[in-house]
């Protein structure tokens, strides 16, 4: 026969004690419930990577094709409010050739942005895309350029140039070029 030890007799309500186990299980549950804040705003911050947030307006803006390169080894941006500053870089650098991409452009009503750029690639990056924006007072602009980075890079250095017309500028607007690279490209 055995004998087991009885525990002694309690008056007053039962106290609860807490098994080890018990306490392990509400302490995780703790840790996690402090964690999902966090988890949450990473995950926010996650979604709106990679996304301009601004209150600039963007100013509409078409891609002119010209068959000359005019930037190469002058400047990496240039802002053209007339067609005979245009005319006059053509003249000097490329001759006539070059004239044929620009007479369709109505200087009176547009300005002509543009700017040089390297990618790593050998051709013109296939996700480019390019915005302008405005302030708030008209007198500031900015011209971005996104494009994501290349893994397989080209051997020769290759300049890619962007051309736009958007509705005339004043004349005393400055123009700030942004050209930026983002995350990494399978190609």
């Amino acid at each position: 026969m055995r004998l087991t030890k009885v525990p002694p007799f309690q008056l007053g309500p039962p106290v609860f004690q807490p098994s080890e186990e018990r306490t392990r299980i509400t302490m995780t549950g703790l840790r996690c419930s402090r964690f999902i804040p966090f988890l949450l705003i990473l995950i926010f911050a996650a979604s709106i990577k990679g996304q301009t947030v601004t209150a600039e307006p963007q100013v509409q803006a078409e891609r002119i094709t010209l068959p000359c390169s005019l930037l190469f080894g002058r400047t990496d941006h240039a802002v053209f409010q007339s067609g005979e500053e245009l005319k006059e870089l053509i003249a000097k650098y490329q001759g006539k050739g070059c004239e044929a991409g620009i007479s369709k452009i109505d200087f009176s009503k547009f300005t002509l942005l543009a700017v040089r750029f390297t990618s790593g690639r050998c051709h013109e990056p296939p996700d480019l895309s390019y915005k302008v924006f405005k302030s708030e007072d008209s007198k500031r602009y900015r011209f971005e350029i996104r494009f994501a980075k290349t893994r397989q890079l080209c051997r020769a250095l290759v300049y890619h140039e962007v051309w736009l017309q958007v509705p005339k500028l004043p004349a005393d607007a400055k123009v700030d070029f942004d050209v930026m690279r983002e995350g990494e490209a399978d190609d």
